[in-house]
């Protein structure tokens, strides 16, 4: 009789066990998009920061190659 609670409890702890082995893959896969998110949006901060130096470079007379931005 007293087997039985003690199986009980343990497959509950293996279900508890698999489910945060699921979310820890969630998380995994969650936190590898964020990354790449991260890096695509500071290349298109760097992208809007040259186009920006090229367009006050040309207002004002300057070429694109002679700032460093050919």
């Amino acid at each position: 009789m007293a087997e039985q609670p003690q199986n009980f409890v343990l497959e509950y702890l293996r279900r508890i066990d698999r489910k945060i082995d699921g979310l820890q893959e969630g998380f995994r896969l969650f936190n590898v998009r964020v990354a790449a998110t991260e890096s695509h949006v500071s290349g298109l901060h760097v992208s809007d920061v040259q186009q920006t130096a090229r367009s006050i470079a040309s207002s004002d007379g300057w070429s694109a190659s002679s700032v460093g931005l050919s």
